[in-house]
């Protein structure tokens, strides 16, 4: 399977079980799902407090302020295999009002998304620079649910088309 071939999603799952805090969990995630090649950068936002919302650059489109995304954890590494993309701070994608973009949608409705043609020109798309440079092919997101609740998103990006069976893998692992 393109996307999942090099990766022991038995082993991951149940190593998963065996951590004893959310960072080990998402430590661990991220570096099993950025260790197949065709993979380009797996990202975790979490829901928490508003925080920056008078700085962010979204504010008018946030619903009421209380809650957002917050990345917590980013693994990837670029073509060149120079840049790695290992960074949560406050970039432009550090923060997501819930229902905006692909990521907030994914969290208020809890439902996943998959899209698996990038084109590189579709209107969606923040930074197309990116999704050519970087050869982004497909995405995929879906909603880490705890007890009936969207706690946040696990997102990835590859650049390879992803085959039949890796939403439902990747929903596993969330």
């Amino acid at each position: 399977m393109i996307f999942l071939d090099s990766i022991d999603i038995k082993r991951l799952l149940l190593e998963m079980a065996r951590l004893e805090s959310v960072d080990m969990v998402l430590d661990h995630v991220l570096s099993s799902l950025t260790s197949s090649r065709d993979t380009a950068l797996v990202r975790v936002w979490l829901k928490d407090a508003g925080d920056i919302c008078a700085a962010c650059a979204d504010q008018a489109q946030c619903p009421d302020q209380s809650q957002c995304l917050h990345l917590k954890a980013s693994a990837g590494r670029s073509l060149a295999g120079r840049v790695k993309w290992n960074k949560t701070g406050p970039p432009a994608f550090g923060r997501f009002p819930m229902g905006l973009r692909k990521v907030g949608r994914i969290a208020a409705s809890g439902q996943a998304i998959e899209i698996p043609d990038i084109k590189g020109d579709e209107p969606w798309i923040a930074d197309p620079a990116w999704i050519r440079r970087e050869g982004i092919c497909g995405f995929a997101g879906q909603p880490l649910v705890h007890k009936n609740e969207v706690l946040g998103v696990l997102a990835v990006f590859v650049r390879r088309r992803f085959e039949a069976g890796a939403l439902d893998l990747l929903r596993m692992v969330a």
